[in-house]
């Protein structure tokens, strides 16, 4: 009676590992890694701004960046493999301003493919096609709202 239980507990382990290994698997397959990229357009409305970020997302934190006008930052991660539940959401701060954005939405985003460009100026942030410059002068390109204020 012992011997039985005993095997089934040394047969649970390779088949939850064997497991794993193929939602691994499937993971990479099924969500490649995303880039995100952020410029510092602040200053396309008014004097050179500089911008202060933090990003972070549940599991990550991406620590502050600070941007000069026309400066760039960018991160990659692998979208979670349940849908929707990844996130990552930033603080960006200029001179008298504090605002929020998702600036990674799986529920908005996994349709459009892995990589996100945004321009971050005053009004909102805008999401570029990544071989383009945005402006508030393009009627195709709305900003985003903030999401809110600090």
């Amino acid at each position: 009676m012992a011997s039985n239980s005993l095997t089934i507990k040394n047969a649970i382990l390779p088949l939850t590992l064997l497991f794993a290994f193929h939602l691994a698997i499937a993971n990479a397959a099924l969500f490649p890694i995303s880039h995100v990229w952020m410029r510092n357009d602040l200053s396309l409305n008014s004097t050179n701004t500089n911008l202060t970020l933090h990003c972070q997302s549940k599991d990550d934190d991406l620590g502050w960046q600070y941007l000069s006008p026309g400066g760039t930052f960018q991160f990659s991660f692998r979208p979670k493999f349940i849908v929707g539940v990844t996130l990552f959401f930033c603080r960006f701060e200029w001179t008298n301003s504090c605002h929020y954005f998702n600036i990674y939405n799986q529920q908005r985003d996994i349709k459009e493919g892995d990589h996100f460009c945004w321009s971050i100026q005053q009004p909102g942030p805008i999401k570029c096609t990544c071989s383009t410059n945005c402006s508030l002068n393009d009627p195709d390109l709305a900003p985003y709202p903030w999401k809110s204020s600090c």
